[in-house]
């Protein structure tokens, strides 16, 4: 008697690969110095709608070794973010170029459009800063890098305040990365030339040190890429960034008065009443006196005045 055929097994579910490991690399666009400005009418910037802006060299250098962290783990993926109106977008090309997988500019909608913030201010900066963390928090980095400072006055806050908001591990100045079991391992410079190790949980927020390599000189089809390719644009819902500004005012100078001697003294005497030290309590040194006398006489008068 023949056996029931053995039913077929259901088909398997498609599997889903898990979503790769994301690096994002915060990139701060300054202005050109190399070109001329021009003249504009009233209420215009001199350069709205000129793509001046560049990617600072720190910057670069993380990117690279955004990169090169890319190449020795192929899960990884590498996101160029940076925070400026639409003219910013030039520096995303840029790494594009490089090599960086996606690009993302964040911007408010009601924001100035004509040019990017300078970042000279602990105010731009921490504005800056809750931008960039509000895109990042839904893609999750496993690890951000920027560069230990721009090159447009910048303070060194950026990477500090974007660790608070994201609430990552943070190590500033590093001048080696590299992986770790659990998470990173970032080298950072000191003064006199020291260094030290510190192991990093992700996610983690390196500073990097603008004395590393930046990304060699793209090739032509890759700039070409660039140029067609889209940027991406997420809206920023805080506060816009405030510009910085310096009073001036005409320099006074400060009259320094002095006692006019008798004309009868001798020429020494005369000296001698011109270098005297007078204590508001009465009383006055010579400055030929004995060093202890001159020293009472000090202390007597920080004494009076309530320095000591």
């Amino acid at each position: 008697m023949a056996s029931a055929p053995t039913p077929a097994p259901p088909p398997a579910a498609p599997s889903r690969a898990a979503p790769a490991a994301l690096i994002c690399v915060c990139l701060k666009p300054v202005w050109r110095t190399d070109v001329p400005l021009r003249l504009a009418a009233a209420g215009q910037s001199p350069r709205a709608g000129e793509a001046l802006a560049v990617t600072n060299g720190a910057d670069l250098a993380a990117l690279q070794l955004a990169l090169e962290l890319r190449a020795g783990q192929p899960g990884l993926r590498v996101l160029a973010l940076t925070v400026g109106p639409p003219a910013a977008a030039a520096v995303l090309r840029e790494a594009l170029a490089a090599g960086a997988d996606e690009v993302l500019r964040v911007w408010g909608a009601d924001w100035p459009a004509d040019e990017p913030p300078v970042d000279g201010t602990g105010g731009v900066a921490h504005a800056l800063a809750a931008a960039a963390a509000e895109a990042l928090r839904p893609r999750a980095p496993r690890l951000v890098l920027t560069g230990e400072r721009s090159a447009d006055l910048g303070q060194e806050l950026f990477g500090g305040f974007l660790a608070a908001a994201l609430g990552a591990d943070f190590a500033h100045r590093a001048t080696e990365l590299r992986p770790a079991a659990a998470g990173w391992q970032a080298t950072v410079r000191l003064e006199r030339g020291y260094g030290q190790v510190l192991p990093l949980a992700a996610p983690a927020l390196v500073t990097v040190s603008e004395r590393l390599p930046r990304p060699p000189y793209a090739a032509l089809p890759a700039w070409l890429a660039s140029r067609a390719a889209p940027v991406p644009h997420a809206v920023a819902s805080g506060p816009a960034p405030q510009p910085a500004q310096t009073a001036l005012r005409i320099p006074l100078p400060r009259v320094k008065r002095y006692r006019v001697p008798g004309g009868g003294l001798p020429a020494e005497a005369r000296i001698r009443a011109m270098v005297t030290l007078e204590a508001r309590g009465g009383g006055t040194v010579l400055a030929g006196e004995p060093p202890e006398a001159q020293a009472e006489a000090l202390l007597r008068l920080l004494r009076e005045r309530g320095y000591v």
